[in-house]
Formats: C-alpha cells, sequence, structure tokens
C-alpha cells in the first residue's frame, strides 16, 4: 500500500507499508446506532507485522539519497469508524497508535554513519517509540482512508 509523500528536515518519497493485509480486530467491537441515520464502529485493530519504507533525499554539499525502513511486530491502534445513511463509504473518524515496540530501523544513504544510525535509533526505540509512532501514524491514517475510499456501502 502506498504512503503519502513527506516534508521534514529530508524531503520523503515513495512511500509503502505492508502488513496491512494482516490487521485485525483486537479485542471487542462497540456498534452505536446514534440515531436512524448514524452508525459508529469503535474498537482496537492489530498486525502481525507491519512494515513502512520511504526514499529520502536530502541537500548536503551534495545530493544523497536513500531509503529509511521501520519494523514492527507489536502494534494495535485504537479504531472509530461512522457511517451515515446515504454516506457511500464509510469514514474513519478515529486512529489513534496505542501500542507500537518492538521496533526495528533500517537506513541506507551515508555509508556507515546509516548503519551506525539505524542501529542506535533501533537500539533506543523502546525510548523513541511514542515519537516514531506520531511519525507514522498520520501516513498510516492517510493509507488506511484510502483503502476505506474503495469500500462501497449500498
Amino acid at each position: 500500500m502506498r504512503l503519502p509523500p513527506r516534508s521534514t528536515f529530508v524531503e520523503l518519497s515513495e512511500g509503502r507499508v505492508w502488513g496491512m493485509q494482516t490487521l485485525h480486530r483486537s479485542g471487542p467491537v462497540q456498534v452505536t446506532c446514534l440515531d436512524n441515520d448514524t452508525v459508529v464502529i469503535t474498537g482496537k485493530l492489530a498486525t502481525d507485522e507491519l512494515k513502512a519504507r520511504y526514499t529520502w533525499e536530502k541537500e548536503i554539499r551534495k545530493k544523497r539519497e536513500g531509503y529509511i525502513l521501520v519494523k514492527t511486530s507489536d502494534f494495535e491502534a485504537d479504531v472509530q469508524l461512522i457511517i451515515h445513511k446515504g454516506q457511500e463509504h464509510p469514514k474513519l473518524e478515529t486512529f489513534k497508535i496505542q501500542r507500537f515496540k518492538d521496533i526495528s530501523v533500517e537506513m541506507t544513504g551515508l555509508g556507515f554513519l546509516t548503519w551506525a544510525l539505524g542501529e542506535i535509533t533501533t537500539m533506543m526505540s523502546g525510548m523513541f517509540q511514542w515519537a516514531i509512532a506520531r511519525a507514522v501514524q498520520g501516513p498510516l491514517r492517510e493509507a488506511l482512508e484510502r483503502e476505506l475510499y474503495e469500500i462501497t456501502l449500498s
């Protein structure tokens, strides 16, 4: 599944995420009818393994590029979908990562420095897990919204 481009201190493009096909319900789901026109579905989603990769680019005396790959085998998010009467597609109201652990990071593009940065980031991922989760939450939400748009309600 494609991820949207991002611009931070480096340009991120060609984003991809793998593992969304193993997305499954984790725990109970609550279905609420607010009125005759609206259904709200609230629950948790988890995946067996999630990988996200971006190509990065930065001008540092000369143009440098490489990729960054983030993997986790312990992922869970709170999700809330809203379906309004007459609406063609479900709407993702809430997507908030609640668990994002066992993270590993791989990088390329700066020789030994990127390997060292990837190893340091992996070792310190416990301290940075929420910063990494916040960084991937937006792109994952956008990718999930695109997938929900493919669902047509009759």
